[in-house]
């Protein structure tokens, strides 16, 4: 079982099933505020609203069952064979595989629609703000914290993740993934800002998550997906239109000793805004 933890890592279109009310909200935001803030606004209303309907009873009694939570979206930026899954009270959702998912497939990429948010921003923010995103966002290398606003947020950690990032803007499955596993990602490559105690209980488990993981654990997650990508030429790729890079990743799938290092993603403590 993954756990969920702060960490420096809502989609939405017209007919997005959660409106907004005179009951539910007090004021809409003033013309002063800016698109980002406005944007958090609503996610922490949807958030909300998502966790009354969906999460546990009040009176203690058996969970509903969850209702999916957001429509289907065309192109989806998380791989169309997953959707959120109630797991429990700790944890709150994950992310779950509705189809078989091979080794290889891309399960994310970050699109232009994530919202990304300067160490200044989040500094000047309210405290709402700041806890949906220490919840919900990650650090890239930049140093810019980074809120996805598809499921990807919702994807819980694992010492044995499912998912990992080589050095490219997307997510590859380093395992065969069946109905009903869970995608994971280990929150050691996603430039944490402190440690958290893990309760993945997976043989692999680490125990403490810490900031330097990375250094750590680079190579280990380096061998899982130059395993993987050969398989990115040979499995369905529903989010290939999405990569950034397509020839860069095509060359690595070809010859895994071009495939760029996990390590690409890390942020030095101490630069770029990332306190050591």
């Amino acid at each position: 079982m993954s756990v969920a933890a702060p960490r420096r890592r809502a989609k939405f279109r017209d007919d997005y099933r959660f409106s907004l009310t005179s009951r539910d909200v007090t004021r809409r935001p003033q013309a002063k505020e800016s698109r980002q803030s406005r944007f958090l606004t609503v996610f922490i209303f949807c958030e909300r609203k998502i966790r009354r309907r969906d999460g546990p009873s009040l009176n203690g009694g058996t969970p509903r069952a969850p209702q999916k939570l957001l429509p289907d979206l065309s192109p989806p930026m998380t791989h169309p064979d997953t959707e959120l899954r109630y797991v429990n009270d700790v944890i709150g959702y994950g992310v779950f595989a509705t189809r078989y998912i091979p080794r290889g497939t891309i399960t994310w990429v970050r699109d232009k629609l994530d919202q990304a948010f300067s160490a200044s921003q989040v500094l000047g923010m309210d405290e709402p703000y700041q806890q949906v995103l220490d919840r919900y966002g990650y650090v890239d290398r930049n140093g810019l914290t980074i809120l996805c606003w598809d499921h990807a947020r919702f994807m819980n950690h694992s010492c044995d993740a499912s998912c990992l990032s080589a050095g490219y803007d997307f997510e590859v499955a380093v395992r065969d993934l069946q109905a009903g596993d869970e995608l994971t990602d280990d929150y050691g490559t996603l430039n944490l800002e402190s440690s958290f105690t893990c309760a993945c209980s997976r043989p692999q488990c680490r125990g403490l998550i810490e900031p330097d993981d990375a250094l750590r654990n680079a190579e280990r997650w380096d061998d899982l997906l130059r395993a993987a990508f050969p398989a990115i030429r040979q499995v369905s790729q529903p989010l290939w239109s999405l990569v950034k890079e397509p020839g860069g990743v095509l060359a690595a799938s070809s010859d895994v000793s071009r495939m760029r290092s996990c390590r690409f993603h890390h942020v030095a403590r101490g630069s770029a805004g990332i306190p050591s």
